[in-house]
């Protein structure tokens, strides 16, 4: 397993709640419930990255689930995004693709 710190491996650092679900234990199922506006959409991709950065989870066994397929696409772009620039800075992946 890879270690990082959060701020490592995004350019806009969490808040201490998204911070909190995102460095959640991997075990069990977990769900984000907030209001429009809050983070959400956010807070899904960085933990999605975080898991596959540090090796916690291989892409091909992760599961992320919202709503709406406008929501899903940008869970998409911003975790693709988000593995290419960490793959970049720190010399590491390529990450494989889901």
């Amino acid at each position: 397993m890879r270690e990082f710190a959060l701020d490592e491996l995004f350019e806009r650092a969490p808040t201490p709640e998204q911070a909190a679900a995102i460095l959640a234990p991997i075990e069990g199922r977990y769900a984000i419930d907030a209001g429009a506006g809050t983070g959400k959409t956010t807070t899904l991709s960085y933990r999605t990255v975080y898991l596959i950065a540090t090796e916690r989870v291989r892409p091909d066994r992760l599961l992320v689930v919202t709503f709406t397929k406008k929501a899903a696409a940008e869970i998409r772009d911003r975790i693709a995004r988000d593995l290419e620039a960490i793959a970049t800075r720190h010399g590491i992946g390529p990450f494989a693709e889901s």
